[in-house]
């Protein structure tokens, strides 16, 4: 049976619920040379985490063996997915060989393996605010030393500006369309508070530095008091909505930890005031439950027959049916020929035109409908063409529509009439 990995941690749990493509797809995308590149889950940083702990460690300065790497991981990694993922590390140069004479198998870290494992930590916890904290301290250090050109400051201007476009419109698109659950996952990847601290201090620099270069800094505040705004609206959201569904989950352990330990107990309290629990079942032997089934035993229910149906005297539904479409035949009829005004045909595009939208609606749908009905003697042929006029209130119209007489003889109307008879 294989050897299970070590229990994590709560945090740990949640991170692992999130697909590593998804998280480290974006920060690998530009090194990868297709996409199935990235790891498939998050759990496989845990075995690269392993290995670069195993090999820090002072003995391990003189190489060590894969078999001796996975002695020191000790049951962390099953031995299948541990050996597959030692294979990759060798192959991409992640363990190095001690010496370059073959056969040794005796390897160390490369020293860009252990970045590697540092810069995934921050992308899958905080999706690259800390790169951006990172670039504004970086470049405000190099204008106090004086070590920083005017080229430098504008493009590390520029990328901050785009950081802070990208996220305040991540945070506006997640706070107007995604689930709290995405919502609440995004917004703590952004807790740093540092950052509109660093750059307004940036700002200043550069002001006093590189004049030419202050509309540019502004433009970047700019687009971080944006980001703070949406921000904000998100977090508004999250404590909004886990509010009134009482979703305990969008406070970290640590903090539902520190809330017991310092909060008052009146706050405390309140938090449970207003949730419902169900009564505590009653305590019962089985002797008393015996007992209450002998003496409060149901009697037996009779069966008995539904209500028959209520029917009412009245006309007869169908006749009234009947009836009501024999006025609208008529009436059609009548529509009919005074449009036609004796003719055997007539083109009634320019008649639809020339009405209000509504009444020209109304116009072509009993034309259409006299045009179906058997028993009125019309026909309605609708042409190909289409006149486009946005001045008028019939801005579409096709054309020519046509509206001709049409011969029906006596059987064909006795026909209908029983077809019509036996539907009903």
């Amino acid at each position: 049976m294989p050897r299970r990995r070590r229990a994590r941690t709560s945090a740990e749990q949640r991170q692992l619920l999130t697909d590593g493509a998804e998280v480290l797809g974006p920060f690998v995308a530009p090194m990868a040379r297709d996409a199935g590149s990235v790891v498939e889950e998050l759990a496989d940083l845990e075995v690269a985490r392993a290995v670069v702990e195993c090999c820090c460690q002072p003995d391990a300065a003189g190489g060590l063996t894969l078999a001796e790497i996975a002695a020191r991981i000790d049951g962390a990694v099953d031995p299948p997915e541990l050996e597959r993922r030692l294979n990759v590390f060798v192959g991409l140069g992640m363990l190095q060989p001690y010496e370059d004479r073959r056969g040794t198998g005796r390897y160390v870290l490369d020293p860009r393996g252990l970045a590697g494992v540092q810069v995934a930590e921050r992308i899958t916890t905080q999706g690259g605010v800390s790169e951006l904290l990172l670039l504004l301290d970086r470049t405000a250090a190099a204008i106090r030393a004086s070590a920083a050109t005017a080229v430098e400051v504008r493009a590390a201007l520029e990328r901050a500006r785009l950081f802070f476009s990208l996220f305040a419109d991540t945070l506006a698109r997640k706070t107007r369309l995604g689930t709290i659950a995405e919502l609440y996952d995004e917004v703590r990847g952004h807790e740093h508070q540092r950052l509109l601290v660093t750059l307004d201090e940036l700002t200043k620099l550069v002001a006093a530095t590189f004049a030419e270069l202050e509309p540019l800094a502004h433009a970047t505040l700019l687009e971080a008091q944006r980001y703070d705004r949406w921000l904000g609206q998100a977090a508004e959201r999250v404590v909004a909505e886990a509010g009134a569904a009482r979703d305990f989950g969008v406070l970290s352990p640590e903090a539902w930890r520190t809330a017991a330990i310092h909060a008052p107990w009146e706050r405390l309290s309140a938090v449970a005031e207003t949730l419902v629990f169900d009564a505590p079942a009653p305590l019962l032997s089985a002797e008393q439950l015996l007992d209450a089934l002998a003496h409060w035993r149901p009697s037996p229910r009779q069966r008995q027959l539904p209500p028959g149906p209520q029917i009412t005297s009245g006309p007869d539904p169908l006749e009234l049916r009947r009836a009501r479409r024999e006025q609208r035949r008529e009436r059609l009829t009548l529509q009919a020929e005074s449009l036609l005004q004796g003719e055997s045909s007539v083109d009634l595009t320019d008649t639809l035109r020339a009405m209000p939208w509504s009444a020209a609606a109304q116009l072509l749908a009993d034309t259409l409908a006299s045009g179906r009905d058997p028993i009125v003697p019309t026909e309605v042929v609708i042409g190909d063409g289409l006149l486009a006029d946005p001045v008028l209130e019939v801005a579409w119209c096709s054309t020519p529509l046509t509206l001709s007489r049409s011969g029906s003889s006596t059987a064909t109307v006795e026909s209908s009439e029983r077809v019509e008879v036996q539907a009903e």
